[in-house]
């Protein structure tokens, strides 16, 4: 397992972009969803723009992707300014959120 870890930049509101990530090229969508149980959320597509897993809430502290490890994308974790004990607040995406990827 590689012990590189990655920043993917981010920009304020809600995004779109192609990044590649070790040996797969990704498409990211971050989205804020104003209800119940809302908050950011990330959708990942390969890079013809096909769904590989969508709806997935930004929580910090832990491997997003974890549930996914047979996909071999790798490990995503959300922190805020380093900290871990709270999910990201709307107008902190693009200033205090980042998003770290690491190969699996």
């Amino acid at each position: 397992m590689s012990e590189d870890v990655f920043e993917i930049p981010l920009s304020s509101g809600a995004q779109k972009f192609s990044i590649r990530l070790g040996e797969n090229t990704l498409q990211i969508r971050l989205v804020w969803r104003e209800a119940e149980g809302g908050g950011w959320f990330i959708d990942l597509f390969d890079n013809e723009g096909l769904d590989l897993i969508t709806g997935i809430p930004l929580r910090s502290g832990r491997n997003i992707l974890e549930e996914h490890a047979h996909l071999g994308l790798g490990a995503l974790t959300v922190s805020l300014d380093g900290e871990t004990s709270r999910d990201p607040a709307y107008d902190e995406m693009g200033s205090k959120v980042q998003l770290y990827w690491m190969a699996s």
